[in-house]
């Protein structure tokens, strides 16, 4: 699902399983996607799928960064704790 606010948007999508796990293995396929393109532009998407790799949390991290906790003040201001 997609929620739309006035300065941006979230994707939401549902997994039967843990979702930090599928968080990363999506966005490895989708990186191979990228990579596995045309020749003419592998040189220069060679770099750039590198930094992705590279940026994406390990399994742990993802599970560190997941919220536990939510609140709301307010009525407006939402707070999110993650996992230690």
């Amino acid at each position: 699902m997609v929620k739309f606010t006035k300065t941006g948007f979230t994707l939401e999508v549902e997994t039967a399983i843990n979702p930090h796990e599928v968080y990363i293995e999506t966005m490895e396929e989708l990186i191979d996607i990228f990579d596995s393109q045309s020749d003419d532009m592998r040189t220069n998407r060679t770099y750039t799928t590198g930094l992705l790799r590279a940026m994406l949390p390990t399994v742990e991290q993802a599970k560190r960064m997941m919220p536990v906790e939510t609140e709301t003040f307010n009525g407006n201001l939402t707070v999110k704790r993650c996992a230690t």
